[in-house]
């Protein structure tokens, strides 16, 4: 009913089953309205590599929290075997549309930080978790804006710089491609007009 009234679904799964349930479901939703924004799964924590290829084969989208590789449980807890943690690399080998977000206040309200994550798998001590589940800053900066834009539904008006879309532009101190962990915002522009800058010394 939702999706034939122009909206998209997402469903919170974190454990590996509820992925799957959400799989199962959302795929159903997506055959039938293939022209509605993409159905997400929120979080999708902990995944296997057959469950990332059947929601890319379903066009079923995840927004998820590169910030979490961070928290405290992750760095305690071994990770279940056969499971992937937060598998950006598996995910996005499989097709699936993958965006970033902050899940605010669970952890802290930082897109470059969550970014920095998805790159080098650092735990809150520095450990390195299935570090072979990394990404690209290339990969990390797209997931922040052109996927965000994707999986909203607005692609066509904002996520990307380009004539015509909204003027939602970010000024860093350096290129993240290059120098990500230096990073940081000196000015932000929402739809052309300047919300935040660094004030000049």
């Amino acid at each position: 009913d939702a999706c034939a009234r122009g909206f998209s679904i997402a469903i919170h799964a974190i454990g590996n089953a509820a992925v799957d349930q959400a799989i199962d479901t959302l795929a159903q939703v997506r055959a039938r309205h293939p022209d509605t924004p993409p159905p997400r799964i929120e979080h999708a924590c902990f995944v296997t590599p057959e469950a990332a290829r059947r929601a890319g084969d379903a066009g079923i989208a995840v927004v998820s929290q590169p910030a979490f590789v961070a928290l405290p449980t992750f760095h305690e807890l071994p990770i279940p075997h056969g499971l992937r943690l937060l598998a950006h690399r598996t995910l996005l080998e499989a097709g699936v549309r993958v965006a970033g977000s902050s899940d605010a206040p669970v952890t802290g309200f930082d897109p470059l930080l969550a970014m920095r994550r998805a790159v080098d798998r650092r735990s809150i001590r520095g450990r390195p978790l299935q570090i072979d589940e990394a990404i690209s800053p290339g990969q990390a900066l797209a997931m922040y804006t052109r996927e965000a834009a994707y999986v909203s539904g607005c692609l066509e008006q904002t996520g990307t710089l380009e004539p015509g879309k909204r003027a939602d532009i970010v000024v860093l101190s350096n290129d993240p491609l290059v120098a990500l962990e230096e990073a940081a915002v000196e000015r932000t522009i929402v739809a052309g007009r300047v919300m935040y800058q660094v004030r000049e010394m």
